[in-house]
């Protein structure tokens, strides 16, 4: 019998190790295992070095939009871009509300409700249970308009900070705290609109918190005697009624010079935009069938499942299909054939406004810009108003990570439609409103025409990122300097407050009211 050979023992560090002689490497073994850690190290300095050298599309970005803003307004220093203003101050979180949202996360039931809108939405003895479950309060903060309508449907509390972060001033917008009355050589911008307006509780600035800092950076660099407030009057999932009833009952009281409106997506979805497409074949609105995958765990793993298993397991591996390209770019799926069918003569590409009752929901929303214009003459204002910009393009591609929103928002929400059929359609209401702001002499901003529609800048297809936030701003910013110089060689503002208020005349305290309240009407 042949002798085992002697274990080696070697010295490593101070500690003997025991080894088999056998386990030794050889040459091939050891020019093998080399080549694999060199190929190794390559991998990890290589995506160090190509961070470094490739150029960051942030800033190109960045530059595209400052670049655009300079041919909108001479002089703007692009180094403003990066300067903030201080952030608003944080509140401490009332107990009661903390605990309801640990109940019912909500955002409305956080917020002071219009009684009009909550009485109609009452049920006596299970309360609002069909909205929200068995949780639903049983107790709320409730206001009254002058003149008793449903509109605003809400408002936030006054001087809270909401579990979800949002902070709001005295008057519960969020904004920097401010007078009724206005001070002497100071301009006052309201910004009215939805989500998009007050943008996610949780960035820093909204983008109307971003307009004054700047605006009186260029005043300064002008040599202006001039101060600038801005109000962001943006809540979530509002219309344009209630935007109305916001610039009459809130806004106005306050000598504003300029009310901003920023909105097209809430009254602008799927239902309105099914009007005017005829799809072939049976499908059901809003719900792809099973084969699409519209969620990131299923799209990616449907691309290729060894790739998403090492994506979600490994930094690096992240970092390589990035630079490869791998697992990105997603295409629109396929859909049913479709066709867009517009009310017979109506020109897609200059409507004629007298006929927007015949599109989507644009005859309710036009009147109301009617009515705000008109409000807004009368108290020596004026009237903005913003295409609205949407990430949208018949060839878009999306990341299945930095995408996956927008991949969902519309190819779930606005299911069947393709997406040049929700460009067409946005497209076509932006241009109702271009039309519209010319035949009413309104200045318009062309957001949607500036903006780059690029993922890297929405959330999904209609939300801003904090970097796309800030690039709207900037682009309003550019806008509203030029429009600034012409009406103050006008004489036009400031808009002298001629009604000195000791408090605002609308915005009164919420009263508390309770379900045996509202059961017995």
């Amino acid at each position: 019998m042949t002798d085992a050979p002697e274990p080696a023992t070697n010295v490593l560090h101070g500690v003997s190790v025991i080894g088999s002689a056998e386990a030794e490497r050889g040459p091939a073994q050891r020019t093998a295992l080399g080549l694999a850690t060199a190929c190794f190290g390559l991998v990890i300095f290589g995506l160090g070095i190509a961070d470094l050298l490739r150029k960051d599309p942030l800033d190109a970005l960045r530059n595209q939009v400052l670049d655009r803003a300079a041919t909108l307004s001479t002089g703007l220093n692009r180094n403003w871009l990066s300067s903030s203003p201080p952030p608003l101050p944080k509140h401490p979180v009332p107990p009661a509300m903390l605990a309801n949202w640990q109940k019912v996360p909500q955002l409305m039931f956080l917020c002071e409700l219009n009684e009009t809108l909550l009485r109609a939405l009452w049920q006596p003895g299970t309360g609002l249970t069909h909205i929200a479950g068995p949780d639903a309060p049983r107790e709320f903060f409730v206001f009254r308009t002058p003149d008793g309508g449903p509109n605003p449907r809400f408002r936030y509390p006054p001087s809270t900070t909401l579990p979800d972060g949002l902070s709001t001033n005295r008057f519960g917008f969020r904004s920097p705290d401010l007078t009724v009355d206005k001070p002497a050589r100071t301009i006052r911008i309201a910004c009215v609109g939805a989500s998009t307006t007050v943008d996610s509780h949780h960035f820093t600035f909204s983008y109307p918190e971003l307009l004054p800092h700047w605006l009186d950076l260029w005043a300064a660099e002008k040599g202006l005697d001039l101060h600038f407030e801005v109000i962001n009057a943006g809540r979530e999932a509002l219309q344009s009624n209630d935007l109305r009833a916001i610039v009459q009952y809130e806004v106005l009281p306050f000598a504003v010079d300029y009310v901003i409106y920023y909105e097209g997506a809430n009254q602008c979805g799927l239902t309105e935009m099914l009007r005017h497409v005829q799809v072939q074949g049976e499908f059901t609105a809003a719900t792809p069938p099973p084969t699409v995958a519209t969620e990131l765990p299923a799209l990616f793993a449907t691309t290729s499942k060894p790739l998403a298993t090492l994506r979600q397991h490994s930094v690096n591996t992240k970092r390589m299909l990035s630079l490869l390209g791998a697992g990105s770019d997603v295409a629109e799926p396929n859909k049913p054939a479709q066709q867009l069918s517009l009310p017979a003569g109506l020109d897609e590409f200059g409507p004629d406004i007298t006929r927007a009752s015949e599109v989507m929901q644009l005859g309710p929303i036009l009147t109301d810009l009617d009515a705000i214009q008109k409000l807004c003459a009368a108290a020596n204002a004026q009237l903005v108003l913003c295409s609205f910009c949407w990430l949208i393009a018949d060839d878009l591609r999306l990341d299945l990570a930095e995408g996956h929103s927008a991949f969902a928002h519309l190819n779930g929400r606005f299911w069947p439609l393709r997406y040049e059929m929700v460009r067409r359609l946005t497209d076509l209401q932006n241009r109702f409103f271009a039309n519209w702001a010319k035949a009413r002499s309104v200045p318009f901003f062309d957001l949607a025409a500036q903006l780059p529609r690029d993922p890297l800048l929405y959330v999904d297809a209609v939300h801003n990122t904090e970097l796309g936030s800030r690039l709207h701003a900037w682009l309003v910013f550019a806008g509203l300097t030029q429009q600034i110089e012409k009406d103050l060689l006008r004489g036009v503002v400031p808009v002298p407050d001629t009604h000195p208020d000791p408090e605002h005349p609308f915005l009164k305290p919420a009263r508390h009211l309770t379900a045996d309240e509202l059961d017995r009407r």
